[in-house]
Parts: structure tokens; sequence; C-alpha cells
């Protein structure tokens, strides 16, 4: 049976295949909070991630989602056995949240690095930093939200119980 750690990453995999949904485990077997994870597959991502180590890995595991308005979505699996350290591409000076913790990892002034465990992954959301930005969601793997600025944010949500996370003008961290 899969441990959650496994979970998010078979998630991860499937919302990089462009499409392909399989429910195939034995869904009696997850518990609620598993089978939760599944929904942040959608809305469905429909576009393949770009795997931008394919000529350095067997199997790559820094997988990018493109740019969706104003963020990037970007993947790293680690398929392994062991611990590995990867590094956020084009993350340097940008806004960084990472997506299954709801976490914000602040503005790195060189490219993010990040140790992952033996199968498991992480899924960052890259903005451009420099004003007032939505930098996260915890309800879609694949931050597709459009939005606008003007002394108070302006943002269509995919879901309704969805919580954007939006960095303001005094660079605090809030919530939407």
């Amino acid at each position: 049976m899969r441990d959650d750690r496994e979970i998010r990453t078979y998630v991860t995999a499937m919302a990089a295949s462009g499409g392909i949904l399989m429910r195939s485990d034995k869904l009696p077997l997850l518990t609620e909070a598993q089978l939760a994870r599944i929904e942040k597959l959608f809305p469905l991502n429909t576009a393949a991630a770009r795997p931008l180590d394919y000529e350095t890995a067997y199997i790559p595991g820094v997988l990018d989602f493109g740019l969706r308005g104003r963020n990037r979505t970007v993947a790293l699996i680690n398929w392994g056995e062991t611990e590995k350290t990867f590094t956020l591409p084009g993350s340097a000076g940008r806004h960084v949240f990472e997506f299954w913790e709801s976490r914000y990892c602040g503005v790195p002034a060189g490219d993010y690095s990040v140790a992952v465990e033996p199968h498991g992954c992480r899924v960052y959301t890259v903005t451009e930093a420099g004003g007032p930005a939505v930098v996260g969601t915890d309800a879609s793997l694949v931050m597709d939200v459009r939005w606008e600025y003007d002394g108070a944010f302006h943002a269509a949500k995919n879901k309704p119980d969805e919580t954007l996370f939006a960095v303001g003008p005094d660079g605090a961290l809030l919530t939407l």
C-alpha cells in the first residue's frame, strides 16, 4: 500500500502526464486524506509537463508545467531510493511557493534548492517578484488563477473552498 508521500508523487506524476487519469489503485484501501489528494488534479491539467532533466536523468524528475497566467508550476520528483537534492530552475529572484505543504519559501537570491526524500516530490509555483502577487493555491496542483491588483487583490478561484496565497505590497503573506 502506498503511503502519503507516494500518493502525492503518484498524483503529481498523473498531472505531469497531461491528461491520463487512472484510478486503478485499490481505492477502499486509501484514507480520506489520500483520496482528497486525488481531487488536487482538478481542474485537470491537459498539457504534458516538459522534462527539464531528460539529458541527465534515466527517469525525468524536473517537470515544467509551463506558464499559466503569471505563474509557472514545476514539479521535482525523486524516483530513487535515497534522498536527492534538486535545484528549482528559474527561481532566483522570484516568489517560490510549495503546493503540497502550502508553504511560502520566499524570494531566493539564487535558484532555490531542496532535498527530496526517496519516492517523494515537491511542486512549486514560481512567480515574478517586484510587487503584489498571488503566489500559490491549495486547491489545484497546476495553478491557473487569473488575478489583478489595484490596491486590492481580485482573483477568480477555480473551486469554492480554494485558498489563494498572496504577497502584499509590504511583503506580507496574505490568504485570499
